[in-house]
């Protein structure tokens, strides 16, 4: 059986952060092919930062696996 869930995170480690830059970089991989990968390194410097700032922020939860990044 599979447990998921999306939980709202206070707490910003920056264990966390790391996790939800490297989702970000695959989401944007997959999904944004008008960026080469010059470009997404770029962007990419500037996400932990973002991520930090964000008013809510939640994730949803596949058993200890993040897949889904909400930004409020």
């Amino acid at each position: 059986m599979v447990k998921y869930g999306i939980k709202e995170i206070n707490e910003r480690t920056n264990i966390l952060i790391a996790e939800l830059t490297n989702l970000w970089e695959r989401s944007v991989k997959t999904s944004h092919h008008f960026l080469n990968l010059k470009e997404i390194e770029r962007i990419k410097q500037y996400v932990p930062n973002e991520l930090r700032k964000v008013a809510k922020l939640f994730v949803a939860i596949e058993k200890s696996n993040v897949f889904l990044l909400l930004l409020v």
